[in-house]
């Protein structure tokens, strides 16, 4: 009995002390783990302490980008400026198609539709226009139908009664300096020349006359006439047409009118 005793007292010692070791073992390991919680400076994380700088000194440091933004600009235009100067000008532009234009006429002058129907007043086979030269009205001497044999033709090529002749008329002003002004219309001639005849006048003064011999139109003819000595003026253009009493053709037609620089 006493053995057993002693027996056991001997090994419950060896058993006190194995709990011992694995308490300091136990112990060793969470110190361990402790050890790992600490921060860089050798302190616990969760006794740190707080962030006491001052807010400025906790913000970015680093200097602001001062670049400037790209510029979006286009490139400035670099081209010479425009030198050329300007392009003619037009100070009368007429085709007749919507009005007569303004112009004012006499005796055998009419305005309208060209529908050329040669009646009793023809004492010869007229040769007239199949149309205007542009669109479908224009003026003409007499429009549709032969002209008249007025007799206002006293000496061939010369009119003696110059108020006599069928006058188809325009007042216009030319500004001054304008260039090479001109005045620029088409026309178709069918009457019987020399006896008859038509001129242009500008103030008064014949600047073209068509008093050669008959020969039957077959086209409208361009025109031009040179207007550089009235610039800075009023100008009254007039277009006048004289006929005998015999050998009456189709006339005279006139058609898309202009005065400008040319």
């Amino acid at each position: 009995m006493l053995t057993l005793a002693v027996g056991a007292c001997a090994a419950g010692g060896s058993s006190r002390d194995d709990r011992g070791r694995r308490r300091d073992q136990r112990l060793s390991r969470e110190l361990a783990v402790a050890d790992s919680d600490a921060t860089a400076d050798g302190m616990p994380s969760d006794i740190r302490a707080a962030d006491t700088r001052p807010a400025d000194a906790r913000r970015d440091s680093r200097p602001p980008d001062t670049k400037p933004p790209p510029d979006t600009k286009p490139p400035p235009d670099t081209r010479p400026p425009d030198t050329k100067p300007p392009g003619p000008q037009t100070l009368v532009s007429l085709d007749f198609e919507g009005s007569g234009g303004g112009l004012t006429a006499t005796k055998d002058w009419q305005w309208g539709v060209l529908a050329f129907s040669a009646g009793a007043s023809c004492d010869s086979t007229p040769t007239p226009p199949t149309a205007c030269h542009s669109g479908t009205h224009c003026w003409g001497t007499v429009l549709n139908d032969c002209y008249s044999p007025l007799g206002n033709a006293n000496n061939s090529c010369a009119a003696v009664n110059a108020q006599g002749a069928s006058v188809l008329q325009l007042n216009v002003t030319i500004p001054a300096g304008y260039k090479n002004a001109r005045l620029v219309y088409w026309d178709w001639n069918d009457f019987f020349k020399p006896y008859d005849w038509s001129e242009v006048r500008v103030n008064g003064q014949v600047l073209f006359q068509d008093c050669t011999s008959y020969t039957a139109p077959s086209a409208w003819t361009k025109r031009t006439i040179v207007l550089d000595s009235y610039v800075g003026k009023a100008v009254s253009i007039a277009f006048h047409f004289y006929a005998t009493t015999v050998v009456n053709y189709s006339g005279w037609y006139i058609d898309d009118l202009s005065i400008g620089e040319y």
